[in-house]
């Protein structure tokens, strides 16, 4: 009896090995195929995100004052420099006197 229950339980974890190593092979394939699908789809992606990059950068270059000259140059003052100011008080205190320097500069007194 007990070579039979050891005979029996040996072909029951025979069966089990074999079952985990078919549900492993199972398991490997579908994270392969997962894999692929993935990368093709990063591929579309890319091809994608690259069309659009090329199109916003030849809209860019196509913009109007789109060099160096313009994005660096001074923007010239309107006539009369008027400003969107209230009206200026005229009747503030003077300020406090600093150290003299030289000609006309001055270093406020620090305390």
């Amino acid at each position: 009896m007990s070579r039979f229950l050891a005979g029996t339980l040996s072909a029951i974890s025979g069966i089990v090995i074999l079952g985990s190593l078919v549900v492993a092979g199972v398991l490997f394939n579908d994270i392969n195929s997962l894999y692929f699908d993935v990368m093709d789809d990063m591929h579309e992606f890319k091809l994608l995100a690259d069309d659009a990059w090329n199109k916003m950068i030849t809209v860019q270059q196509n913009a109007p004052g789109n060099n160096l000259e313009d994005l660096f140059r001074r923007g010239k003052r309107q006539a009369g420099g008027s400003c969107n100011c209230g009206p200026q008080p005229s009747n503030c205190p003077a300020g406090p006197a600093g150290k003299k320097f030289g000609k006309n500069c001055f270093q406020e007194k620090s305390d």
